[in-house]
């Protein structure tokens, strides 16, 4: 066992619902020695990025603005072009009724939307991806695209684009529940140590602390902005790169391990799991005893 503290996690006993007077209990289980934990950073370094990341982002809400905009409006005139052909056909059925023809063009034209003056897009938005999932399916492409055992012939492929080092920035304090970005850690790990002959593109992973996605999504112009990524070829990048440099790298040797590399053992590390018992054991044992006895004379009553 290690040398550091047991890490205390809690636990809800699928057996809680019953109406038995439980007891708080801690039991000892073994840790899983393949997951990869989120990296240590120091506040300061969070919020220099946050900063950082922030002045690369000028002028993507006010694109993100304009899109939505355009989004409504565009909605709104189908809808009315909708209304007003409902009403062309209901007018066309009452002026048959009555042996009249009624002139209904202007109903029927769909309204035009004036286009905005088109202003150029921040190059940012071409290095940028956005979302959970979007972030997920970027890194599950470069982890298959740096397999040791992909062919040479599509290494050497022009329609295949080489993924570079990117940075990919969590509002881990801001999502509940944190499970949902629990798969971050492992895959930036398999991007790092994936790597082909010749690869030296690394993948960075800093999480932010509390309030990062408020100001991350003010920043680009949506509700909610929970995970980003930004390549390695966007703007002002090298400015990232050099407060990158005492984040760690994670790695996972154990995907990929060289042939002449030497065994290290995982260290033992057992963590303290919160969870409930009843405080009379026999009691509860009777008491579930009961209840399937119950509940297979009902079955076999129907």
């Amino acid at each position: 066992m290690t040398d550091g503290h047991a890490k205390k996690h809690t636990n809800k006993s699928n057996r809680a619902r019953d109406n038995v007077e439980r007891k708080v209990v801690y039991k000892s289980v073994l840790d899983n020695p393949l997951q990869v934990r989120w990296p240590n950073i120091p506040e300061n370094i969070q919020n220099a990025v946050l900063a950082l990341i922030v002045s690369i982002l000028d002028g993507v809400a006010e694109v993100h603005a304009k899109t939505q905009s355009t989004s409504r409006k565009r909605k709104k005139g189908e809808h009315t072009a909708e209304v007003a052909k409902k009403k062309y056909r209901l007018e066309e059925q009452e002026s048959s009724c009555a042996g009249m023809h009624v002139d209904t063009t202007s109903q029927s034209d769909t309204p035009t939307i004036s286009a905005d003056g088109a202003t150029q897009p921040p190059i940012i938005l071409d290095h940028l991806t956005i979302g959970i999932n979007e972030v997920t399916k970027a890194l599950e492409h470069i982890a298959k695209f740096r397999k040791r055992d992909m062919p040479s012939e599509q290494s050497d492929s022009p329609s295949v684009h080489m993924p570079t080092s990117r940075l990919v920035v969590v509002c881990l304090a801001d999502i509940n529940p944190p499970i949902l970005v629990g798969h971050l850690p492992n895959l930036v790990a398999a991007c790092n140590s994936a790597e082909s002959s010749g690869d030296r593109h690394k993948t960075w992973l800093v999480p932010l602390a509390r309030g990062a996605e408020q100001t991350l999504a003010a920043a680009i112009g949506l509700k909610r902005v929970a995970t980003i990524a930004i390549d390695a070829s966007a703007p002002q990048f090298p400015s990232l790169e050099y407060l990158l440099e005492s984040v760690p790298i994670l790695t996972a040797p154990w995907l990929h391990p060289t042939p002449n590399a030497r065994t290290e053992l995982v260290p033992t590390h057992i963590k303290q799991l919160k969870t409930t018992a009843p405080k009379d054991m026999r009691a509860a044992k009777e008491l579930r005893a009961k209840g399937r006895v119950e509940a297979k004379r009902r079955k076999q009553a129907k």
